[in-house]
């Protein structure tokens, strides 16, 4: 799989998750501040619906990882995982977290102090730069993790794997929501983490050739973003339990969608494919700088489903182009874009 050969389908899906993630944190910012912005109750409700229907994205995102990293023949060493993609994700955070987090203070205080600077990578290590960010922490995580799940997933049957994706499920998605009723599960599994659960199952779906029917994974889709839609207008305390486990169902649901999809240019997917990773680390820039210095939010639009579709695609379209424009930083496209 060449730099040029990669697999269309899983270009697509990252770039749907991708533009995804900008359209959730077009509504997620404000929710984030409701004070901030002045939201109504009614406004919250309704721009946290708008949001919680992306929430597949960053699992999307896992299973590909599952899916290219714990390929069988990918070689994957203990060496190229830290120098490689530890390295790379741990530049990206304090690359741009630094300055995200000096941006937040100037705007708090409305002036810069050099002593900014320390606190800024002291705010990067407790993980208090801007929010997006806590996905570079999960994935380096993960990262650390893959050289063992991998020497398990080369040599486990496909059962052995099956049976690994279950209980890890079970454990991390299932239990809280039987917990919700009154009825306790005290059995622990040790191992129960979200992004775990999706790269492994990222790896079976990969590794066996899975796919489910287009009726099927649309049936899925809707029907969880149905039942999402309707409990963000409720402040039920189980919400997200009951949200984790409908985003399985969405997830598997779009990568059956795009599963096989090929296309004539795949290069130029391709090209595309490789600026997600620079837009995830910029959009949240437009999205304050438009919100919180030019005082310009979907707000003023009474929340127009099509005022928030606009702004969203703005921000795909800046978040995109200033990707590209880092990308021809040579330095920084090779270490860390």
């Amino acid at each position: 799989m060449g730099k040029k050969g990669g697999r269309a389908d899983l270009s697509i899906l990252r770039i749907i998750a991708t533009m995804g993630v900008v359209f959730g944190h077009t509504c997620n910012t404000l929710t984030a501040n409701p004070k901030g912005f002045s939201l109504t109750e009614s406004q919250f409700h309704y721009y946290t619906a708008c949001h919680i229907v992306f929430h597949w994205t960053v699992p999307a995102f896992m299973m590909i990882t599952g899916i290219l990293l714990l390929r069988q023949d990918r070689n994957l060493t203990i060496k190229d995982v830290l120098l490689k993609n530890c390295k790379r994700i741990l530049l990206a955070l304090f690359l741009f977290g630094i300055p995200y987090s000096i941006m937040e203070m100037v705007m708090h205080e409305k002036t810069f102090k050099v002593n900014m600077l320390w606190q800024a990578f002291i705010n990067v290590i407790n993980g208090k730069s801007w929010g997006h960010l806590w996905y570079l922490y999960a994935l380096l995580g993960v990262y650390l993790l893959l050289p063992l799940l991998k020497v398990f997933t080369d040599h486990c049957s496909k059962e052995a794997l099956l049976y690994s994706v279950i209980v890890c499920g079970i454990f991390t998605f299932v239990v809280p929501v039987i917990n919700l009723s009154g009825l306790t599960v005290a059995f622990v599994f040790p191992l129960t983490s979200n992004f775990v659960f999706y790269v492994l199952l990222g790896c079976y779906f990969g590794r066996y050739d899975i796919k489910l029917n287009k009726a099927l994974s649309v049936a899925m889709i809707a029907v969880g973003f149905l039942v999402l839609i309707i409990l963000s207008f409720t402040d039920w305390s189980g919400m997200e339990a009951v949200k984790d486990l409908l985003n399985i169902c969405i997830t598997v649901g779009f990568y059956s969608l795009v599963k096989g999809t090929t296309v004539k240019n795949n290069e130029r997917i391709w090209k595309i494919d490789r600026l997600c990773f620079g837009v995830y680390l910029v959009h949240p820039f437009f999205i304050n700088l438009v919100y919180k210095w030019f005082k310009f939010t979907p707000i003023k639009f009474d929340g127009n489903i099509l005022a928030i579709i606009c702004f969203g695609a703005v921000f795909v379209i800046l978040s995109f182009a200033f990707s590209w424009l880092l990308s021809l930083i040579k330095p920084l496209k090779k270490y860390v874009l």
